[in-house]
């Protein structure tokens, strides 16, 4: 019975004999799966005791439908069961694809829309990216800007303060360096002139004590000028150093600063006019130089200022473009989408149209081939030439029986004259009707021939609708491309 049905699998009868045992449960259940759908498929069947002619595109279409579910059920059946080949894979695998072309759907149109969709996205996505890591960098740059504003003026500050201070110092060293040699010649020379006098000049015991006194005090003032230089030189050394410190720190600054500026002037190479030299320091060209680099600096920082405006200019143009473009995806999405339903619309009309043109043909053709017949019935007909044939006989009889009437007797002959003309009447009665009916034939095939042509027409407006929609796709397509 299952092989009669059309069943996929084998069961054998112990595992329906044995129905209490559970490991039989799987195998029973598919058995009753597969009544329950083959009793809805014929249930569902309209064309099951009617003959496969169809009278509109429907009812083909949803048998066909229905047979190629019918046979994706029974192949599924058997994958199910393991009784399967490799062609009922490869129909299982198409059967999406059979729907499709059976519905008219282009699951390739449909694919290339997914993917040039994706591709937009993944380019909008790129965009995205790109707009993210030149946010950052314009932070970075404004970033490095502030910091390397912050260290110009606190190096600014720095070497004022500093050259300040060492000026200062240096000058008053200085001027204490340039008078101790001068003291100190005065010194000498007032002792030499002193001890001149001493040795000249005879002097009591306190005039020596009052001159050992002076000396002593000059010996002191010495020592104490000694003491100064001695400690002026220390305070030079110590000065020094620091300016050597100074020195130092102020060269590393200048070289970090020219070392935060490579990574920016291999993008902007007109950036290195902004480099510091990194020797000098105490030059009075130096000073200028800095404020030639500051100006140069508020000169460079309104450019890049000016820059990333742009720059934010064009991310948002390119992110109102992305919108745009994203609007005008989705607008051709729908304008497809509306193109397909048309398409699909005026496909099923011409179809139906074509269905019913071949219909009309074919009644055409019947009635076509019946005026036909009965035309060469009617040409043909051995009555009406025997009416014609009577008729002439009878129209040839009266003109004789009208000369015999006026020469035998006017009124027996008017008799029989009414007589004939009675049957003549008659006869050309008959005569008329046949012609009428063969005018009657012949207007009624032209009636539909007219109707048929009017049809055709329709038609083939029909057909040029579809032939402009197909060019309209496939310029939508092109442009997509």
């Amino acid at each position: 019975m299952l092989k009669v049905l059309k069943f996929s699998g084998s069961i054998p009868i112990s595992t329906l004999k044995t129905v209490n045992v559970m490991r039989t449960w799987p195998q029973i259940i598919t058995v009753f799966a597969f009544f329950i759908d083959k009793v809805n498929l014929q249930r569902r069947d309209p064309f099951e005791e009617v003959p496969r002619c169809f009278t509109t595109a429907d009812e083909e279409l949803n048998y066909k439908r229905y047979k190629l579910c019918e046979e994706h059920i029974l192949r599924e059946y058997r994958i199910f069961n393991g009784d399967f080949n490799a062609e009922d894979e490869q129909l299982a695998s198409e059967y999406p694809r059979m729907i499709a072309n059976l519905l008219g759907v282009d699951l390739d149109r449909i694919e290339w829309l997914k993917s040039d969709i994706e591709e937009k996205r993944k380019m909008a996505e790129a965009q995205d990216e790109e707009l993210d890591k030149l946010s950052k960098e314009k932070d970075d740059i404004l970033k490095a800007n502030k910091d390397i504003d912050a260290k110009i003026l606190e190096i600014e500050k720095s070497i004022e303060t500093d050259t300040t201070k060492t000026r200062e110092d240096l000058e008053d060293v200085n001027k204490a360096i340039e008078k101790l040699p001068a003291l100190k010649k005065e010194l000498d020379e007032h002792i030499a002139k002193l001890e001149v006098e001493i040795k000249a000049q005879p002097c009591t015991v306190e005039e020596l004590e009052n001159l050992k006194k002076e000396i002593d005090v000059l010996n002191n003032k010495i020592d104490i000028k000694a003491a100064k230089v001695k400690h002026a030189r220390e305070i030079k050394e110590e000065y020094d150093l620091k300016l050597d410190e100074e020195r130092i720190t102020n060269r590393d600054m200048v070289i970090k600063w020219n070392m935060s500026l490579m990574k920016v002037i291999i993008k902007m190479p007109n950036l290195n006019q902004l480099l510091l030299p990194e020797n000098g320091f105490h030059s009075k060209s130096y000073f200028e130089q800095l404020e030639e680099m500051l100006q140069m600096k508020d000169t460079v920082e309104r450019q890049l200022i000016a820059d990333i405006s742009a720059t934010k200019a064009q991310l948002q143009e390119n992110i109102d473009m992305k919108r745009e473009l994203k609007t005008s995806i989705a607008g051709k999405q729908a304008e497809i989408q509306k193109m397909r339903q048309e398409i699909e619309t005026v496909t099923k009309e011409v179809e139906h149209y074509e269905l019913e043109i071949d219909t009309i043909k074919n009644k055409q053709s019947k009635m076509e081939d019946e005026l036909q017949q009965k035309l060469w019935e009617l040409s043909n007909s051995s009555k009406l030439k025997e009416l014609k044939a009577t008729c002439d006989a009878l129209t040839e009889k009266r003109n004789m029986l009208e000369i015999k009437r006026k020469k035998t007797g006017e009124k027996i002959l008017a008799t029989f004259i009414e007589v004939y003309d009675i049957m003549r009447k008659k006869i050309e009665m008959m005569v008329k009707v046949g012609n009428e009916l063969e005018d009657s034939v012949h207007a009624a095939t032209a009636a539909v021939v007219q109707k048929q042509e009017k049809k055709l027409q329709v038609c083939r407006a029909l057909k040029e609708i579809q032939v402009r929609l197909t060019q309209l796709q496939k310029d939508d397509k092109d442009s997509k491309t």
